[in-house]
């Protein structure tokens, strides 16, 4: 089974925005993830988390808009 890619990301920072198109019944729709990605102190790792922190938003706020224009009218 091939594994789903996004069509976009965007990152700022430790935050990525990641821009996924699907297929409905009659038309395509896109979807929207945002994660946060860290350094693990216990194994010394890359990983994502959805859980963020008060400093965290300028950054989230950063991809959210660079993804609305990114996606432009076929948000809508």
């Amino acid at each position: 089974m091939e594994t789903k890619k996004p069509i976009h990301e965007i990152k700022s920072g430790s935050i990525k925005a990641s821009i996924w198109e699907n297929q409905g019944k009659d038309k395509s729709f896109f979807s929207v993830t945002i994660v946060k990605s860290y350094k693990s102190k216990k194994d010394n790792a890359w990983k994502n988390t959805n859980a963020f922190n008060d400093y965290d938003l300028a950054e989230i706020l950063k991809v959210i808009t660079d993804t609305k224009a990114y996606l432009g009218d076929r948000a809508n």
